[in-house]
């Protein structure tokens, strides 16, 4: 079932009324000023998630007065379509992209639906597997999103997708959407091909050289 636009609206206008309201709450109540409502999600971070190569839930590199975020959606919590070795990913952003974005990952299914709002709200490009996490795009501004890195499965195609649909619809055909043909997984099965060293530099390069493109326009 692909939504319409009109439906897609309704539903951001409901999110954002909660988000603002919610939003509102937290900052009168919170005792550190330093911190904004949609970073307060976060603060279950630990030190040792913070300073590990490690995908962690929530896992954040913070850059200091950058607005640019690079979410990365997990499926770690799974038994199918999980990126095996996917620490791979997050240690190449964090080296490549550390000076620019932030680079933060999620594995949604851990939180409930008002902290994966506040999450994805200021995604600049969300990367991740074919899964339900990855339409949380839905909660996504225009002010800051500008595309999405997706790990299709064998069967998905640009026509056929979910998310093409949903982007597209949200935002006109305005974002980029690239789907990674390197990393594809069957339904059931899961994303192997940082598995292979014949591939992993391949598919890691890829990667990065979508989110410059994204980054870019």
């Amino acid at each position: 079932y692909f939504p319409n636009k009109k439906n897609l609206h309704i539903v951001q206008l409901y999110m954002n009324e909660i988000l603002k309201s919610t939003s509102n709450n937290l900052d009168d109540n919170k005792t550190n000023s330093s911190l904004s409502s949609s970073q307060m999600v976060m603060m279950d971070v630990t030190e040792d998630q913070m300073n590990s190569g490690n995908i962690g839930d929530v896992e954040m590199h913070q850059v200091m007065d950058n607005t640019q975020r690079i979410c990365y959606v997990s499926r770690n919590d799974s038994n199918k379509r999980v990126v095996i070795d996917e620490y791979q990913i997050i240690q190449m952003l964090n080296r490549d992209f550390k000076d620019i974005a932030n680079i933060t990952t999620i594995i949604p299914s851990n939180h409930n639906l008002l902290q994966q709002m506040f999450f994805f709200q200021t995604c600049t490009i969300v990367v991740g597997p074919h899964g339900a996490g990855l339409t949380n795009v839905l909660f996504t501004k225009s002010q800051y999103f500008k595309g999405m890195i997706i790990f299709p499965m064998i069967s998905e195609t640009e026509k056929t997708s979910y998310y093409k649909h949903l982007i597209s619809t949200l935002y006109d055909d305005s974002r980029i959407i690239i789907f990674l043909n390197e990393m594809k997984s069957t339904r059931i099965g899961n994303y192997t091909g940082l598995f292979s060293d014949n591939k992993k530099d391949k598919i890691l390069i890829e990667i990065k050289h979508s989110i410059v493109k994204i980054l870019e326009t």
